[in-house]
């Protein structure tokens, strides 16, 4: 999957989302220096699959187990140093359906 969304914090570049022949993604990887010194890409949560829905929650609430739907187009920026948000992008809702998204969401 090309991703689309990408933002910086500390040492670590942050990316999120795509779309690929195989449909949307909502995978989030990292690239930095893992705990063995080795730098490399390395899978921080999301789905495997294509056209994954996320896991939503209680809204305002932080959850490493909650992440948002699968999604292209998509801007993200870091508001502290482990809290990331997602804004739009062309993707899927809570139901599946494809269109464009106007929400924030935080990662």
């Amino acid at each position: 999957f090309p991703r689309s969304a990408a933002a910086q914090s500390g040492d670590a570049i942050f990316v999120f989302g795509g779309q690929s022949h195989r449909g949307l993604s909502n995978a989030l990887y990292v690239w930095g220096t893992d705990t063995n010194g080795e730098l490399g890409w390395k899978f921080f949560g999301g789905d495997h699959e294509s056209n994954s829905v996320g896991r939503f929650g209680q809204q305002k609430s932080f959850s490493a187990h909650k992440y948002p739907s699968a999604r292209a187009g998509a801007c993200m920026d870091f508001i502290t140093s482990s809290h990331a948000l997602l804004f739009g992008g062309r993707g899927l809702d809570s139901k599946g359906k494809r269109f464009l998204l106007f929400h924030v969401s935080c990662i």
